[in-house]
């Protein structure tokens, strides 16, 4: 009689799971071999619970899924217990990216119902990430490395629960031939695609797996819209392992160096909800919920990307306009123009975005690159060769920074400047973010490319160019007055600014003023949010008529 429990003969000797990509150590090794012997949904389960446990929703945790220490109870990364949301995030990519060693199912393997076995995982994946640090960084390039840390590290630490970042990407990508593109594409309005969304995101913050959503109670979006949703941005267990590798696979095979384990492509960032087909249902996790909101906030760009010219255009321009709303909203004092056209030798020409003018004098000018910040130019070893189109723009917005001040400067445009005018390159997403070399190197180049394009722009018009992120600007506004952040601007353009980011250097300044509220209300584009702050039902989770969530 055949013991079912033991292992087939076929699979009693076989190669243990190699690495995927990256610099292959042997921690990475050992890590990998681990993760290959791990249940999918074991591990999804144990890396919800470890991230409830450390974002004060231990209560959500159900009695007996998950053993932990209660030290582990904390968001603190100073008590020994501490696992970052970035951290989950890339052991579950290398558990998507890992094959299951043959067998498996049979062998004994780590008790996921533990956090023991979450602190073992992530420990292995700190000392593989130590290895290959001799390996690829240097004396000559280990400031360089600050700008792929930041990536990967800042926007956790900022969190996308943000009213203000849902305004701005609602009236970014949620309005115009963005939205009619959208509906037209995926049969779904998109107002009620993020709302749906947002709906999904309240449930799995508080159950680790759950059926799909299917209740006769009344909702504030549709049912079609919540299904809809979920199937756009959920994917099976089996397809999240093909696609995640095929994704890994294609960024190595572009990319000039091997990609290390911690910058490696998130499928999760497309796809942040698993579904598992477990006895007769089909059940479905989050382990990162915060990630859902990415999805339908900064990830909208991916949906609407296919659109092309028309549809990203139409963002470019809601972009500027948003810039300026923000501006004025938070120091009405200033007065944020629109580009102006004119005319230089026959051919129509424009100014930078927004002409900022206090007091009449214009005392910023600044270039809108609503350029979606590419992997490439996060992670790459050479970004710029990298990512060169991204890159490429943002070498033609100095030289539109360095243009305008020639023209003005020569009387083209009769424009009254302030002494200390200054040039901001203001971005959607955190180009150059911490990269002082980058950022050299881009002026540099600039220089080349405005002395070919502009022979009139002499030293005197290539004024330092500030570069600055929008939710950065947002940040400074909230805390400052126009006075301040034309300091910070000022002080942004010193040689030994370039390395940093605005929000630090306007602690330079001086003590932040009590922060002013958000100026703008995301209810005013997506109706669900003023329900939502009302309280009416984002409270507790949505009862359903399954019988199968954890």
């Amino acid at each position: 009689m055949t013991n079912i429990s033991a292992l087939p003969p076929l699979l009693r000797k076989r190669r243990p799971a190699e690495p995927l990509a990256g610099y292959i150590t042997p921690k990475l090794r050992e890590l990998v071999a681990r993760l290959s012997h791990i249940n999918d949904f074991g591990f999804l389960t144990m890396a919800w619970s470890t991230h409830a446990l450390q974002t004060g929703r231990k209560d959500s945790i159900r009695k007996g899924i998950f053993r932990y220490p209660k030290e582990a109870a904390s968001d603190s990364i100073l008590n020994g217990h501490s696992v970052q949301a970035w951290e989950i995030e890339t052991l579950a990519n290398l558990l998507l990216t890992t094959p299951k060693t043959p067998g498996f199912a049979w062998e004994p393997t780590m008790d996921t119902r533990d956090f023991e076995t979450i602190r073992v995982l992530t420990n292995l994946l700190r000392s593989a990430e130590d290895d290959e640090t001799p390996l690829r960084i240097n004396n000559e390039n280990i400031i360089d490395e600050l700008h792929r840390i930041g990536h990967r590290q800042f926007p956790w630490q900022r969190t996308w629960v943000r009213s203000g970042e849902l305004y701005k990407y609602l009236y970014i990508y949620c309005q115009g031939v963005c939205a009619d593109y959208f509906k037209e594409r995926y049969g779904l309005d998109i107002i009620d695609y993020v709302s749906a969304a947002f709906v999904l995101f309240t449930q799995h913050v508080g159950r680790t797996w759950m059926p799909l959503l299917d209740t006769q109670e009344k909702l504030p979006v549709s049912l079609e819209a919540i299904h809809k949703t979920t199937k756009l941005l959920s994917s099976s267990t089996w397809t999240a392992h093909r696609e995640a590798a095929a994704l890994v696979k294609k960024f190595e095979a572009e990319a000039s160096a091997p990609i290390p384990i911690a910058y490696q492509p998130s499928y999760l960032r497309l796809k942040p909800i698993i579904c598992y087909d477990r006895a007769e249902t089909t059940l479905y996790t989050s382990p990162l919920p915060d990630l859902i909101l990415l999805r339908v906030t900064a990830g909208l760009f991916y949906d609407l990307a296919s659109g092309k010219n028309p549809v990203i255009s139409d963002a470019n321009t809601r972009f500027e306009e948003y810039s300026r709303k923000i501006i004025k909203a938070f120091i009405p004092e200033f007065d944020p123009l629109p580009a102006e056209k004119y005319r230089y030798k026959k051919n129509p020409v424009e100014t930078p975005d927004i002409l900022l003018k206090l007091h009449g004098k214009i005392v910023s000018v600044m270039e809108c690159k609503a350029t979606k910040l590419t992997y490439a130019a996060q992670y790459g070893e050479n970004p710029r060769e990298d990512a060169s189109d991204g890159y490429d723009q943002i070498v033609k917005a100095i030289f539109q920074l360095w243009r305008y001040f020639a023209h003005v400067r020569q009387g083209i445009l009769k424009h009254n400047l302030a002494d200390d005018v200054t040039g901001v390159i203001l971005t959607l997403d955190s180009w150059t973010q911490m990269g002082g070399k980058l950022r050299d190197k881009l002026v540099a180049e600039a220089k080349v490319y405005s002395v070919n394009k502009d022979s009139s722009i002499t030293e005197a018009d290539m004024r330092t160019p500030v570069f600055c992120p929008i939710q950065e600007l947002d940040d400074i506004l909230s805390v400052s007055d126009a006075d301040q952040i034309l300091a910070t601007f000022r002080r942004m353009t010193d040689i030994d600014s370039f390395s940093w980011n605005v929000r630090q250097k306007r602690d330079d300044i001086g003590p932040r003023l009590p922060a002013k509220p958000y100026p703008f209300d995301p209810g005013e584009l997506m109706p669900l949010w003023a329900i939502t702050n009302r309280g009416r039902w984002s409270d507790q989770p949505i009862k359903d008529s399954g019988k199968h969530g954890l």
